[in-house]
């Protein structure tokens, strides 16, 4: 291997992590040119291609099936139709955010908004597990305050969640209770009912 390859898979490994936020970005970076040198050859476009998208939510299964379809399937578990699923969900690039607004402290719309992002992963991405690093994520993309207490405050609802793994391979999922919760608070919101009393 000569120094214009090294050089090729160092460019190859940043495109791959460009977007990703620190310290996840970096470690990224190191996995992935790790796994490039370790390859000893030349990258073929294929694996050009495939090294650029190994960060883009990896662990997020696409939706088998269609989009509307799964859309479908929960807006009518939580009561409503599509179109009022979309003033209380978004979903972009396999992530998702809560768009309707929230009137809670923090810990509560922190907790509110986890169980429904959850449950849509649940029914709409087929997706029991969810990581830590996707769900921060979509919290952040929700807009539901500091990301330094999440882990805390879903720690407060045993009911509605599971976790497993340590630190950054922790993975949160939603228990049967908790995707119940979910489709009422759901329907609550897209309705434009008060959550809390």
């Amino acid at each position: 291997m000569d120094l214009r390859d090294i050089k090729e898979k160092i460019k190859i490994a940043k495109k791959a992590v460009e977007g990703e936020e620190e310290p996840y970005k970096t470690e990224a970076f190191k996995i992935i040119f790790s796994k490039l040198l370790e390859s000893n050859n030349t990258p073929t476009e294929t694996e050009r291609k495939k090294s650029s998208t190994i960060t883009k939510t990896q662990t997020i299964k696409k939706v088998s099936g269609d989009l509307d379809d799964k859309k479908q399937e929960l807006a009518k578990q939580c009561g409503i139709d599509v179109i009022e699923l979309d003033d209380v969900l978004y979903f972009k690039d396999n992530l998702i955010k809560i768009v309707a607004p929230l009137s809670g402290a923090e810990p509560e719309n922190q907790v509110t908004v986890v169980k429904c992002i959850l449950t849509a992963y649940a029914v709409i991405f087929e997706q029991t597990w969810v990581k830590s690093l996707v769900l921060s994520k979509c919290v952040r993309l929700s807009k539901v305050g500091q990301l330094k207490h999440l882990a805390e405050n879903l720690n407060k609802d045993k009911q509605s969640f599971r976790v497993q793994g340590i630190r950054r391979s922790t993975e949160y999922k939603i228990t049967e209770s908790g995707k119940n919760s979910a489709y009422e608070i759901i329907r609550k919101l897209a309705k434009g009912e008060k959550l809390w009393k």
